[in-house]
């Protein structure tokens, strides 16, 4: 099969031009990048400099970057145990990372990440809100913008941690 050559004057130019595309298929097309960037996830290297991100092992800090590309739109990880098998850390890594405060784990196993909100911007024609409605009543948002436990909600949520 022959490779085709890519120069001003042999492409399509609907693919690259909005202006030359119906409106149909440019919904598409921009619901396609929408898509795209979803999957774009970013880390603060205020959190992921600091020391006491530092000072953990590698396998912790992994599994801190895996849990926030698995991620949804509000920092809610719905499948934390899969993660952790899926790069091979261990059940102290994820304890640390409760211990050290950089995620929150709920009775039902969802975890979200705290500092969420200092990593990521999602502008709101791109945000889909959490389907993890009511573990999200139970958190406000700090004016550094991290999660926290509301006020009543702590030992419902940190019983999961030592629950085994």
């Amino acid at each position: 099969m022959a490779q085709k050559e890519i120069s001003a004057g042999n492409h399509d130019p609907q693919e690259y031009d909005f202006g030359r595309v119906d409106k149909q298929n440019r919904e598409k097309l921009l619901i396609g990048r929408k898509q795209e960037m979803a999957e774009r996830r970013m880390f603060a290297k205020q959190i992921v400099s600091s020391d006491a991100f530092l000072d953990m092992p590698l396998s912790a800090q992994a599994l801190y970057f895996h849990l926030g590309m698995g991620a949804d739109d509000d920092g809610f990880v719905n499948n934390p145990k899969k993660i952790q098998r899926m790069i091979g850390a261990s059940d102290d890594d994820i304890k640390l990372l409760l211990i050290k405060h950089f995620v929150i784990m709920f009775e039902s196993g969802l975890i979200v990440v705290k500092h969420w909100k200092i990593n990521n911007y999602i502008p709101k024609d791109r945000y889909h809100e959490t389907n993890y409605q009511e573990e999200k009543s139970l958190l406000e948002t700090k004016e550094n913008r991290a999660y926290a436990l509301k006020d009543g909600s702590y030992t419902s949520c940190i019983q999961a941690v030592y629950r085994e």
